[in-house]
């Protein structure tokens, strides 16, 4: 597992799974370490880098990444939006993660339709996370 700041990790969702998976052994190496061409084989690639609040340009160490990936023979997913992507504008930002397909939870973000958004989402899948079925109606109109 990859991770760009250990150290920076908001309290919340993010900071409680980075300590579970931290609990339970996995290898976690910081994204600055990260070489596709050394990193052995594999098939597919898990994109959980930024979420919807998303805005303005991935940095340099991301983008650096998107870019191997772009060029590697690799399946990329996206966790409820593609790294790099504004969720309601649908701008990319340069560089932005192109997934192969996009999980997203609740209902696809108006963001996937519009601007560059159909581009780097590819397939995209809405996963049912258990939101209140009043709200998922109310917005989803």
């Amino acid at each position: 597992v990859y991770v760009s700041d250990a150290e920076g990790i908001r309290p919340g969702a993010a900071l409680d799974n980075f300590r579970i998976i931290r609990d339970r052994g996995l290898d976690i190496r910081t994204l600055s370490g990260f070489n596709y061409s050394n990193e052995g084989p594999f098939t597919a690639t898990v994109d959980a880098i930024f979420g919807t609040g998303f805005k303005g340009e991935l940095g340099d160490e991301c983008r650096r990444v998107a870019r191997g990936l772009k060029d590697a023979a690799v399946r990329l997913y996206a966790v409820d939006i593609p790294s790099g992507l504004n969720a309601t504008t649908g701008k990319a930002s340069k560089d932005c993660f192109r997934a192969d397909k996009t999980i997203t939870f609740g209902l696809p973000k108006q963001g996937f339709f519009m601007k560059d958004g159909p581009g780097v989402c590819g397939e995209v899948v809405v996963a049912d996370i258990g939101f209140p079925r009043e709200l998922i109606e109310e917005y989803g109109r």
